[in-house]
């Protein structure tokens, strides 16, 4: 540091001190969402079989998340507000740029309804983590699982009648 005199007063000029150069350094905040939702090779499950649901969540953000629980709940879709927590777990850390993939098998109960079922994952539901983005943290599934007692097998989505000819339910 320099110093030069004015007046009856020295006055400090050059380098900065080390208190005024010190700084932390900042990054935008976690933003945790979920690209993808999907049951595995089928929608008709039969009551008491398992079937498998693939989650994957990102972080967009610019800083590092630890700590992340996440739920998957489901419903009857017609009783939406009575969801029921199938499965909690948490994620140590999830870096920026970072996904995480999550197969998680899933036991339907021979005791539940028969019908049709919405799946919904969230990640941290607490509100734990403080993100850039707050309304991006659930995802429903976008065809429902069909809980039944018969099975049901639906031809492919790219299947065509009029080119492939009749299809056989089983």
């Amino acid at each position: 540091v320099k110093r030069k005199q004015v007046g009856d007063e020295l006055e400090e000029f050059g380098l900065d001190t080390k208190e005024n150069n010190e700084q932390a350094v900042r990054f935008d905040p976690p933003d945790l969402l979920w690209e993808e939702l999907k049951v595995i090779n089928q929608t008709s499950v039969l009551r008491g079989e398992t079937t498998h649901v693939r989650m994957i969540l990102a972080n967009q953000g610019g800083d590092v998340a630890t700590g992340v629980e996440y739920s998957v709940k489901w419903y009857f879709s017609q009783r939406e507000k009575r969801k029921k927590r199938i499965f909690w777990d948490r994620i140590k850390v999830i870096a920026p740029g970072e996904r995480k993939v999550i197969e998680l098998p899933i036991t339907i109960p021979a005791m539940e309804q028969i019908g049709s079922y919405i799946v919904e994952v969230i990640v941290d539901e607490p509100n734990n983590i403080s993100e850039s983005e707050e309304n991006n943290n659930s995802k429903i599934i976008s065809k429902p699982i069909i809980f039944s007692d018969v099975a049901q097998i639906f031809p492919e989505d790219s299947y065509s009648f009029a080119e492939d000819g009749l299809f056989r339910f089983e």
